[in-house]
């Protein structure tokens, strides 16, 4: 989950300049452009739970909600004033999260997806905002970003108290036929909400956060190039693993569904499976080096049986990791920039990439095999 051209980045790897959409990036461009910054570039896409919607962020400052039967825009949602790098869905489809170099995360009621209602912002980050994600029972927000730390938010008030925590059905969704609308956000009541903890360990910037499935645990991904994972259950949540297995800034992560494994892509070319049964005591199942350049992202089906990545040598891959040893069973070309996410959908059967070509790639995932179904602009 992930953004796109970070000008920065010229200092961690070799110089080596590639034209993207008539701007000069370098080829670990992940998150802001050198000079003059394209709105349109793609950096993070998330599926709902009804399998059928994706929110789409990038540099144009905008929440997009697509239907993607169609392909249909469904509406716009504006409030951020720079561009985003990371959005996501929660677990029951009523709410989402975005953030981005505006440093202050907002958080959606998307319940009705014709008609979102921005209903609260996350303040309290002291620079960008790279990752955020909410907790399977919707009581917790994460961030991440530039300031090499963690917040954790209560939003169990803005949401209502919790529950939710299922990955099928309509997520309490209305019907979505019909035109985009509802373009800006109603602002009317949000709620100001500043971080209950903030996590410091990391001593580079965090690319990503993730919640275990059972929203005990958060772990954070970053350009000290470890893996952390916190304990939340305690009345101050504390860190109980740090783990190198990358020789490189990580930039995604995912936790797997049953909450055992997690991967990590990173710059190193490299994605990294972890078995975490034991969080305390991570050790590496799997280490994939199909890619020719860094990786820029990571998803877990959530059958657990496919791991797909996204890179700047612009390739999607697909790996079947059920066996004992892990096969690519999918490489596939097609955009025309860098890979800045993917995500599967949580029943499996699709998979969403975005790219700093300005396009998002819908495939269907088959019996080891990627289709491309539709392409977004």
């Amino acid at each position: 989950m992930l953004s796109t051209v970070k000008f920065y980045r010229t200092l961690l790897a070799s110089v080596m300049f590639v034209s993207l959409a008539g701007v000069l990036a370098t080829p670990e461009s992940h998150a802001e452009q050198a000079d003059s910054p394209d709105f349109d570039l793609v950096t993070c896409v998330a599926f709902h739970p009804n399998n059928q919607i994706i929110a789409i962020v990038g540099h144009d400052k905008l929440v997009r909600l697509w239907d993607i039967t169609g392909p249909e825009e469904i509406v716009t949602m504006k409030g951020h004033t720079e561009e985003l790098q990371s959005v996501a869905f929660s677990k029951d489809g009523k709410f989402l999260i975005s953030g981005g170099s505006d440093k202050v995360a907002r958080l959606w009621d998307v319940s009705n997806p014709k008609k979102p209602k921005l209903i609260a912002t996350l303040e309290g980050n002291t620079d960008k905002i790279y990752g955020v994600n909410m907790s399977a029972n919707n009581k917790l927000a994460g961030t991440a970003g530039v300031d090499n730390t963690v917040r954790i938010f209560d939003i169990s008030k803005a949401t209502g108290g919790g529950g939710g925590g299922g990955t099928s059905g309509s997520g309490g969704l209305t019907n979505i036929g019909g035109k985009k609308e509802g373009d800006p956000v109603p602002v009317i009541g949000v709620q100001k909400l500043r971080p209950k903890h903030t996590l410091k360990g990391h001593s580079d910037k965090v690319w990503s956060v993730s919640f275990s499935p059972d929203s005990k645990l958060i772990a954070s991904a970053s350009s000290d190039q470890k893996l952390k994972i916190w304990d939340l259950t305690l009345a101050t949540p504390e860190e109980i693993a740090s783990e190198e297995g990358h020789s490189s800034s990580i930039l995604s992560m995912s936790f797997s569904a049953d909450g055992k494994s997690i991967a990590t892509a990173a710059l190193d070319q490299k994605v990294v499976i972890w078995d975490v049964t034991d969080p305390k005591n991570p050790s590496i199942k799997h280490e994939l080096k199909k890619h020719e350049k860094g990786v820029y992202t990571v998803s877990m089906s959530a059958n657990g049986k496919y791991v797909a990545s996204g890179s700047s040598d612009q390739k999607v891959h697909m790996w079947n990791i059920s066996g004992d040893e892990p096969a690519l069973v999918a490489n596939m070309p097609g955009h025309t920039g860098s890979v800045e996410c993917v995500v599967f959908s949580p029943d499996g059967k699709w998979l969403a990439s975005g790219s700093g070509d300005h396009t998002v790639r819908i495939w269907s995932v088959g019996q080891n095999k990627l289709t491309l179904k539709h392409t977004i602009p």
